[in-house]
């Protein structure tokens, strides 16, 4: 499975496609938390094997 997640650089908060429908609402999820908290948000792509394997992340 694909997930695309934006995070905090400052504190654990974080949205993803897993969590909400769409990236346009994780997108308006983060600038919502920046706009609060003056925190610096980044974004990656989160790759979910089918098989136990571990969690691959590709940061943007």
């Amino acid at each position: 499975m694909h997930y695309f997640e934006n995070y905090c650089a400052e504190c654990d908060w974080a949205a993803s496609t897993e969590e909400l429908a769409s990236r346009s609402e994780v997108g308006n999820a983060a600038v919502a938390h920046h706009v609060e908290s003056g925190h610096e948000i980044d974004s990656r792509s989160l790759t979910f094997p089918a098989s136990g394997s571990s969690l691959r992340s590709t940061s943007h």
